[in-house]
């Protein structure tokens, strides 16, 4: 019944998936639902229906817009947590690399496990976002970076952008509130080298819900001194 779900609901988004995507994720929420039984990694809905639109056909967001599929080739998820959206995106994207950074060790330990039985070839990270982008094969690396739930615009830029290669996107998951969350990080924006475009409505197959993606292309690099230390951009944002 989820494969139904994840088949229209890709139509009425635009996207067409093959059955080798659409199987893929499948087998991963299975291996998700059972593992959050134990570990209790994330929330997910026993509804098939609300699991295939609200996570994984929500997590593809970005292939609607063709805006990883045709020049994306590096991927970064940042803060993974259980792998979404970077596990259904490296299921529908082959010709991509994605890697996954997550704080949580119960966290990147099943993605790693997920991604070695569904046989992707993903990187998966345990250390915080702050850390990373200061690591030289980690900062400026990517052609994209993801961040799905993770912090307010303000705070998400500051540990996210450094990331991002010049002339890369950064690629926020956003509900109706996304407008007002953008216009508070303008500065911040501006500030670490980005360019805020157009938000951009997700063609969502559930009426009752609202999404948003919000796009920001690297223009500048990043000036050295961001992110701060671990803690500090949430407490003290730009």
């Amino acid at each position: 019944m989820l494969s139904g779900y994840l088949r229209s609901g890709a139509e009425k988004m635009g996207m067409k998936l093959d059955t080798g995507v659409i199987d893929g994720i499948a087998r991963y929420h299975e291996l998700l639902t059972r593992a959050n039984e134990k570990f209790n990694l994330t929330r997910i809905s026993a509804d098939p229906r609300e699991s295939a639109f609200r996570n994984y056909l929500d997590s593809l967001a970005p292939i609607a817009f063709k805006g990883l599929a045709d020049g994306a080739r590096t991927i970064l998820d940042a803060g993974s947590g259980a792998g979404l959206p970077g596990v259904p995106l490296a299921l529908a994207l082959k010709e991509c690399r994605v890697t996954m950074i997550d704080s949580s060790g119960k966290k990147v330990r099943f993605i790693r496990d997920a991604c070695r039985q569904l046989e992707l070839d993903a990187q998966t990270i345990h250390a915080r976002l702050e850390d990373c982008a200061r690591k030289a094969d980690l900062r400026e690396k990517f052609d994209a970076c993801v961040c799905r739930a993770l912090a307010p615009m303000r705070v998400l830029v500051e540990i996210t952008l450094p990331f991002v290669v010049v002339g890369g996107v950064l690629i926020a998951y956003k509900g109706p509130s996304a407008m007002d969350e953008l216009d508070a990080a303008q500065n911040a924006i501006e500030l670490l080298g980005g360019k805020a475009l157009p938000i951009l409505k997700v063609p969502s197959p559930a009426d009752e819900w609202e999404h948003r993606l919000v796009v920001v292309k690297k223009v500048a690099p990043t000036p050295a001194a961001y992110p701060r230390k671990a803690s500090i951009p949430t407490k003290n944002p730009l």
